[in-house]
């Protein structure tokens, strides 16, 4: 009885922890920021520092079938221009410490960063799915969306800003990667139904490519922004990445140069963004899958939403279906108006939103394409649209998405 109790409770704690989470991560600004953050203090110790600890937020709390249940704390110190931070957690089901630290100098102009983790980390990087919602839908439905590896690594970075509309960044680092298998298949409500294995879905990628390596990097990213105003942001991107070695493989490293244009357009009842990013790979037949092109969105019904300019990335493709080790290129735009023909939507502030995004690369010379109609600010956060996609030529298929802003 005790026992059926104290897993009601369990349950029940989940549940209310989870929804509030959840609608911190779906619903932005309706949401006081302080539910997703039920305790996070900072204490001043002097006049001129302050000590910042992580206590209860969406980083608390993390699971996936490679490291089951985890937890994580993490202090920041803060001093004029320097700043540290340590993070320390426990990974259950792999056994494994979890630990991160930085250590930079942050001025008008220039910025240096030195960091190390041991952690479990998303092929896709920043680009993968969120933590927290990934750890939800695991625990309550048996929904994976995250492949991850264990990742050791060290990387100095320097950041440098001679003039407003120029920045200029370089990074070098090196990381271990190993390859991990899932060791739970814990859910609450899918008990009957194992975890897809971890490995990422690409037909292009072969074991190779996830296998354990050691890899020593050395990036420059040059950042010009052309314009930036209330109504109109631009900006040009470009970024080589050239790995110096690779203890896996034999040769001489690879190389990766890719360009990213952005333009956001806003009127008073109008906005148009658009994003258009090209690029090459050299000698990267065998490339490590965390260095090839990946591309943000998930095929899943909810989709990443920004308020600005609606659902972030593909939402038709499976979250690594469209990443490349060739050339590639990649166009979107986005339309949101206030206008309409039905003067009723005018009137209850709904927007109308069109969708176009198309990627192509050297792996796949047909475009994957998507198109996307439909009607946002609903109850003032959330939107709904239905997209059709296509490979090439032929027709892939019709679903419907929903989203809410998250910025």
């Amino acid at each position: 009885m005790e026992q059926m109790t104290a897993k009601r409770i369990l349950i029940y704690f989940l549940v209310f922890f989870s929804t509030h989470i959840a609608a911190q991560e779906y619903y932005g600004p309706l949401v006081n920021s302080k539910i997703i953050n039920l305790y996070h203090p900072t204490f001043a110790i002097s006049d001129n520092t302050n000590l910042t600890l992580s206590g209860v937020d969406q980083y608390t709390f993390g699971y996936h079938p490679v490291s089951g249940f985890a937890l994580e704390q993490s202090a920041e110190l803060t001093r004029n221009n320097f700043r540290t931070s340590a993070t320390a957690g426990y990974a259950f089901s792999a056994k494994q410490p979890i630990a991160k630290y930085d250590i930079g100098i942050y001025r008008d102009q220039l910025s240096v960063k030195l960091s190390a983790q041991h952690c479990f980390y998303d092929w896709k990087a920043d680009l993968g799915e969120r933590q927290f919602g990934n750890s939800i839908r695991s625990v309550f439905s048996k929904r994976n969306s995250k492949s991850i590896f264990l990742l050791d690594k060290a990387n100095l970075q320097f950041s440098f800003l001679p003039y407003n509309w120029l920045k200029l960044n370089s990074d070098i680092s090196i990381a271990r990667i190993k390859r991990q298998e899932n060791r739970c298949n814990f859910s609450l409500f899918r008990r009957d139904k194992d975890f897809t294995p971890n490995t990422p879905y690409n037909n292009h990628m072969t074991t190779e490519n996830i296998n354990n390596r050691t890899v020593y990097d050395v990036s420059v990213n040059v950042a010009i922004v052309a314009e930036s105003n209330e109504t109109n942001n631009r900006s040009i991107d470009f970024r080589a990445i050239h790995s110096i070695n690779d203890s896996h493989l034999e040769g001489y490293g690879h190389t990766h140069i890719s360009a990213i244009y952005k333009n956001l357009h806003r009127t008073s009842n109008s906005l148009f963004a658009c994003e258009i990013e090209c690029g090459t790979f050299f000698n990267a037949n065998d490339l490590s899958f965390l260095h090839w092109q990946h591309y943000k969105g998930t095929d899943k019904m909810f989709g990443l939403s920004n308020e600005l300019s609606g659902y972030e990335g593909f939402v038709t493709f499976k979250t690594y279906e469209l990443s490349t080790n060739k050339w590639h290129a990649m166009a979107k735009t986005s339309i949101i108006t206030q206008r309409h023909v039905i003067k009723v939507l005018e009137k209850a502030y709904i927007s109308q939103e069109l969708y176009a995004r198309c990627a192509i690369s050297g792996l796949d010379n047909r475009p994957y394409s998507e198109f996307g109609y439909g009607f946002g600010n609903i109850l003032g956060q959330l939107r709904a649209t239905c997209f059709v996609s296509f490979c090439g030529n032929d027709f892939r298929k019709v679903e419907f998405r929903m989203g809410a802003d998250i910025k």
